[in-house]
Protein backbone atom coordinates (compact mmCIF):
# COMPACT_ATOMS: atom_id res chain seq x y z
CA UNK A 1 0.00 0.00 0.00
CA UNK A 2 0.88 3.50 -0.07
CA UNK A 3 2.92 5.25 2.62
CA UNK A 4 0.50 6.39 5.19
CA UNK A 5 -2.74 5.28 3.76
CA UNK A 6 -3.89 1.77 5.66
CA UNK A 7 -7.02 0.65 3.85
CA UNK A 8 -9.32 -1.84 5.29
CA UNK A 9 -10.82 -4.66 2.66
CA UNK A 10 -14.34 -3.72 3.67
CA UNK A 11 -14.72 -0.66 4.80
CA UNK A 12 -12.21 1.85 2.61
CA UNK A 13 -9.41 4.01 4.27
CA UNK A 14 -8.14 4.59 7.64
CA UNK A 15 -10.11 7.76 9.04
CA UNK A 16 -7.38 7.91 11.58
CA UNK A 17 -4.12 8.41 8.79
CA UNK A 18 -4.28 11.68 7.69
CA UNK A 19 -3.65 11.21 4.04
CA UNK A 20 -6.41 11.73 1.05
CA UNK A 21 -8.41 8.58 -0.01
CA UNK A 22 -6.29 6.67 -2.88
CA UNK A 23 -10.03 5.98 -4.40
CA UNK A 24 -12.62 9.00 -5.23
CA UNK A 25 -15.38 6.66 -4.57
CA UNK A 26 -14.28 5.31 -1.77
CA UNK A 27 -16.44 7.81 0.40
CA UNK A 28 -19.41 5.88 -0.78
CA UNK A 29 -19.21 2.39 0.20
CA UNK A 30 -21.96 2.08 2.29
CA UNK A 31 -24.51 3.23 -0.03
CA UNK A 32 -23.21 1.00 -2.49
CA UNK A 33 -23.34 -1.78 -0.01
CA UNK A 34 -27.04 -0.57 0.98
CA UNK A 35 -27.98 -0.39 -3.01
CA UNK A 36 -26.15 -4.27 -3.87
CA UNK A 37 -27.76 -5.80 -0.61
CA UNK A 38 -31.75 -3.78 -1.65
CA UNK A 39 -31.10 -5.02 -5.19
CA UNK A 40 -30.18 -9.05 -3.88
CA UNK A 41 -33.69 -8.60 -1.21
CA UNK A 42 -35.97 -7.05 -4.32
CA UNK A 43 -34.44 -10.20 -6.20
CA UNK A 44 -35.25 -12.62 -4.03
CA UNK A 45 -38.99 -11.45 -3.57
CA UNK A 46 -39.23 -11.01 -7.11
CA UNK A 47 -38.10 -14.98 -7.55
CA UNK A 48 -40.07 -16.25 -4.18
CA UNK A 49 -43.44 -14.62 -6.03
CA UNK A 50 -42.36 -16.32 -9.92
CA UNK A 51 -42.11 -19.32 -8.38
CA UNK A 52 -45.28 -18.90 -6.49
CA UNK A 53 -47.10 -17.87 -9.59
CA UNK A 54 -46.55 -20.63 -11.49
CA UNK A 55 -47.00 -23.33 -8.53
CA UNK A 56 -43.69 -24.35 -8.48
CA UNK A 57 -43.76 -23.27 -3.93
CA UNK A 58 -46.53 -22.50 -1.36
CA UNK A 59 -46.25 -20.55 1.34
CA UNK A 60 -47.67 -16.88 2.32
CA UNK A 61 -47.18 -14.30 -0.28
CA UNK A 62 -46.55 -11.73 2.39
CA UNK A 63 -43.12 -13.12 2.57
CA UNK A 64 -42.59 -12.29 -1.04
CA UNK A 65 -43.97 -9.11 -0.96
CA UNK A 66 -42.47 -8.02 2.08
CA UNK A 67 -38.89 -9.03 0.57
CA UNK A 68 -40.05 -6.85 -2.65
CA UNK A 69 -41.04 -3.61 -0.67
CA UNK A 70 -37.86 -3.82 1.74
CA UNK A 71 -35.57 -4.56 -1.05
CA UNK A 72 -37.11 -1.40 -2.84
CA UNK A 73 -36.99 0.85 0.03
CA UNK A 74 -33.24 0.15 0.17
CA UNK A 75 -32.60 0.52 -3.16
CA UNK A 76 -34.50 4.11 -3.19
CA UNK A 77 -32.24 4.56 0.54
CA UNK A 78 -28.83 3.85 -1.65
CA UNK A 79 -29.88 6.16 -4.30
CA UNK A 80 -30.76 9.51 -2.21
CA UNK A 81 -27.88 8.99 -0.19
CA UNK A 82 -25.48 9.25 -2.93
CA UNK A 83 -25.93 12.79 -4.08
CA UNK A 84 -25.97 13.80 -0.41
CA UNK A 85 -23.01 12.50 0.36
CA UNK A 86 -21.82 14.20 -2.75
CA UNK A 87 -22.99 17.24 -1.87
CA UNK A 88 -21.64 16.97 1.87
CA UNK A 89 -17.93 16.16 -0.07
CA UNK A 90 -18.64 19.51 -2.35
CA UNK A 91 -19.39 21.61 0.79
CA UNK A 92 -16.23 20.44 2.29
CA UNK A 93 -13.57 21.56 -0.38
CA UNK A 94 -14.11 18.51 -2.81
CA UNK A 95 -15.40 19.50 -6.50
CA UNK A 96 -16.58 16.66 -8.40
CA UNK A 97 -15.24 16.82 -12.24
CA UNK A 98 -14.86 15.21 -15.54
CA UNK A 99 -12.14 13.09 -14.58
CA UNK A 100 -12.79 12.63 -11.19
CA UNK A 101 -12.11 14.28 -7.77
CA UNK A 102 -10.42 17.24 -8.26
CA UNK A 103 -9.60 19.14 -4.46
CA UNK A 104 -10.05 22.75 -4.59
CA UNK A 105 -10.14 24.76 -1.32
CA UNK A 106 -13.19 26.78 -0.58
CA UNK A 107 -12.54 30.08 0.78
CA UNK A 108 -13.74 30.63 4.08
CA UNK A 109 -16.08 33.51 4.72
CA UNK A 110 -14.96 35.98 7.09
CA UNK A 111 -16.56 35.60 10.58
CA UNK A 112 -17.97 39.08 12.03
CA UNK A 113 -16.51 39.65 15.53
CA UNK A 114 -19.27 39.94 17.98
CA UNK A 115 -18.35 42.65 20.51
CA UNK A 116 -20.12 42.24 24.36
CA UNK A 117 -19.54 44.53 27.03
CA UNK A 118 -18.05 42.40 29.98
CA UNK A 119 -20.18 42.57 32.63
CA UNK A 120 -19.24 44.48 36.14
Amino acid sequence: MGAGLSIHPLLGPDPHSGSSPALGWSYLHKPIIVLVMGSLMSAAGGLLLLLQSTGVTEGPRSVASACVTIGLMFVVMGLVWIPVLKEKQRRKGVMFGVMGLVWIPIPEKKQRRKWFKPPG
